[in-house]
């Protein structure tokens, strides 16, 4: 098995588990901030990107789409949690969910290296 597969699911993993401890261990009104801060039409965006850097077989396609994914993900993460903390949102909460997207940037960064070619 090839180690980036293996350290790709590693770090999925690894974001999953914090990322729904962190959610769960949140008050009621804080997961209710989190999920109305939320921009759904970024998310609808990404899912496209993620099966195009898949089908797309162009290594200057797929190093467009991965740079763009990873910009996605960076600023839609600055302006999610800015949301997030002028509608009242716990600032240590908001802390550590700003580590765990980072380490979803680390996951994403290792999938689009996967996909591109190693020449």
């Amino acid at each position: 098995m090839d180690y980036q597969l293996i350290t790709l699911l590693v770090f999925f993993a690894l974001y999953i588990f914090l990322f729904v401890s962190t959610i769960n261990g949140l008050s009621s009104e804080d997961k209710k901030i989190y999920k109305e801060s939320g921009n759904k039409l970024l998310n609808i965006l990404i899912i496209p990107m993620i099966f195009a850097l898949i089908y797309f077989r162009s290594k200057l396609m797929r190093l467009g789409l991965g740079s763009a994914l990873i910009s996605f993900v960076i600023f839609g993460t600055y302006f999610h949690h800015k949301k997030l903390l002028l509608a009242g949102f716990d600032a240590e909460s908001e802390k550590k969910l700003r580590w765990i997207t980072i380490l979803s940037l680390v996951v994403i960064i290792i999938f689009v290296k996967s996909l591109l070619p190693s020449n």
